[in-house]
C-alpha cells in the first residue's frame, strides 16, 4: 500500500529528528530519559504495524464470512482468510500499543511539567485512568470477548460474531482511547497560557497540541469503517493515518532543538525545560543550571562541573573564550512567578 509507506517515511523522519534533538539537548545518549526509550519501543512497534498492514493488503479477506458461510470455499481460500484474520489481530494489537505508548510518553512529560503544582492531581488521575483503560482493554481483548482465543483466527460458519468482528472490543478501546486523548489535549493548554511568554509562542504551543484533534478524528473514522464495512479493509487506511499522526504529534514538540541549532535561533523549549509552578511562591525550573569550563581539544586540561543527575539545557550559551581556548558556558535556570 503506497500510502502506508508515505506515512511511514514522514513519521520516521520526525522520530529520527526528535532523537537527534534529544541527544543534543540532553548531552548524549547516556542522558536520555524514560520517555525517550519508551518512544523508541513505540516506534519499533510502529514498524511492525506497517509490515503487517502490507500483509493485510495481500490477504484482505478475513473470517468475517458471507451469508453462505464457508459453502463453496476452497481450502486455499480458507487458508488465506485465516492469514487475513491473523494480520487483522496483529494490526489491532500493534495499534493499541502505539496508542498507549504515545499516551505514556506524554503523561511522563505532563507529570514533570506539573511538578510542585497542585494541578498535578489531574495529571495523576489521568495517568491512572489511562493505565486502567489499557489493562481493561487488554484483558477483555484476550480473555472475555472471544472464547476460546483461537476463534479469532478460525474460519467457520458457527463462529461467534465477537470473534469475527470484535465489535465489543472496538467500542471499548475507542471509548478509552478517545476520552483519554481529549483529556490530554485539555491539560497542557491552561498551563501554557499561564506562562509568561509572547502570545505568538503561546499560540504556537496551542496549535501543536491541537493537532491531536486529527488523531481523534482518524480514530473515529477508522471505527466507522470497521462497523460500516466489516468485510473490507478500508479501516486499514485510517489506522495508518491515526497511528502515524499520533507519533508525529507526540514527537514534534521535541524537534525544536535541532531546528534551532541548524538555523542558529534563540528560543525556548517546553519539553526540554520542565517548568514548575507554585502559587504565591517563587520557584525555579526542575532543570538545574550547569556551568561548564573546558579547554580546547589541544589543551592538556579539561574540567567539567555538573550537578548530580542533571542534564544539559538547550539554553546554554558560550559567554567568553580567551586566547588559551578556555570556554565558559552559561546554562540558565527558568524562574516563574505566579
Amino acid at each position: 500500500m503506497r500510502e502506508s509507506f508515505v506515512w511511514f517515511g514522514v513519521t520516521s523522519f520526525v522520530v529520527l529528528w526528535r532523537c537527534v534533538s534529544r541527544v543534543i539537548l540532553l548531552g548524549g545518549l547516556r542522558h536520555l530519559l524514560l520517555e525517550d526509550y519508551l518512544m523508541a519501543l513505540t516506534f519499533a512497534i510502529y514498524i511492525n504495524f506497517i509490515v503487517w498492514v502490507d500483509i493485510q493488503t495481500k490477504y484482505p479477506k478475513t473470517n468475517v464470512l458471507p451469508p453462505t458461510g464457508t459453502k463453496g470455499m476452497t481450502a486455499h481460500e480458507i487458508h488465506d482468510r485465516a492469514w487475513g484474520s491473523v494480520a487483522t489481530f496483529v494490526i489491532e494489537q500493534s495499534m493499541i500499543m502505539i496508542q498507549w505508548g504515545c499516551k505514556a510518553c506524554m503523561m511522563i512529560v505532563y507529570y514533570r511539567l506539573t511538578c510542585g503544582l497542585k494541578d498535578q492531581i489531574f495529571v495523576k488521575i489521568l495517568m491512572g485512568y489511562t493505565a486502567l483503560g489499557f489493562v481493561v482493554v487488554q484483558i477483555c481483548w484476550y480473555g472475555v470477548w472471544c472464547r476460546p482465543f483461537t476463534n479469532y483466527f478460525a474460519v467457520k460458519g458457527d463462529n461467534s460474531k465477537q470473534c469475527e468482528t470484535a465489535n465489543n472490543h472496538l467500542i471499548m478501546s475507542y471509548v478509552f482511547n478517545v476520552s483519554s486523548d481529549l483529556a490530554m489535549l485539555l491539560i497542557p493548554i491552561p498551563l501554557f497560557l499561564r506562562l509568561q511568554l509572547l502570545w505568538t509562542k503561546k499560540l504556537a504551543l496551542c496549535v501543536v497540541f491541537s493537532l491531536g484533534i486529527f488523531v481523534v478524528v482518524a480514530a473515529t473514522l477508522s471505527r466507522y469503517y470497521c462497523f460500516s464495512h466489516p468485510t473490507s479493509i478500508l479501516w486499514v487506511y485510517w489506522y495508518v493515518r491515526e497511528a502515524s499522526t499520533a507519533l508525529i504529534v507526540t514527537n514534534i514538540p521535541n524537534c525544536y532543538t535541532l531546528i534551532r541549532k541548524i538555523l542558529s535561533l534563540d528560543g525556548f523549549t517546553i519539553f526540554g525545560t520542565y517548568v514548575s509552578f507554585h502559587h504565591g511562591t517563587r520557584h525555579t525550573a526542575t532543570m538545574p543550571a550547569i556551568v561548564t569550563l573546558s579547554v580546547s581539544p589541544t589543551g592538556p586540561y579539561r574540567r567539567q562541573q555538573e550537578h548530580e543527575d542533571s542534564w544539559r539545557s538547550e539554553g546554554g550559551k558560550r559567554v567568553t573564550v580567551d586566547e588559551h581556548g578556555l570556554e565558559i558556558w552559561q546554562h540558565t535556570q527558568v524562574t516563574v512567578e505566579v
